[in-house]
This record gives structure tokens, C-alpha cells and sequence, in this order.
């Protein structure tokens, strides 16, 4: 699984940040879909965030 502590960490939730704050103003629909489903974008952008920080650390 993708490291999410530290600075990878720290990184890691910049990234989702961002990524959730271009998605949400890009596309405001997002923010009519279900709490759950809400949720699960969240933590979907997440992993995808702590995911890419992973591989780029590892080269």
C-alpha cells in the first residue's frame, strides 16, 4: 500500500487537496451526488494521491 506518513504523507494530502479543489470547481455537479458517494470520491482521491507520491519516491 502507498506510504501516507511523513512528508510523503504531508505531500500526499497537498495532492488530494488539489485535486479535489480542481475537480469540485470544474465540475460543481460533483457536489450534488450522495454523501456516500461523496465520500467514496474522497477517499478515492486519496489513495490515487498517496498512490502517485509512492511511485514517484520509488523512482
Amino acid at each position: 500500500s502507498p506510504v501516507t506518513t511523513g512528508q510523503d504523507g504531508a505531500l500526499a494530502s497537498a495532492l488530494k487537496k488539489q485535486a479535489l479543489d480542481f475537480s469540485y470547481a470544474r465540475f460543481p455537479a460533483l457536489l450534488d451526488l450522495d454523501l456516500e458517494q461523496i465520500r467514496k470520491y474522497d477517499a478515492l482521491t486519496g489513495a490515487w494521491a498517496a498512490k502517485v507520491c509512492s511511485e514517484l519516491q520509488q523512482g
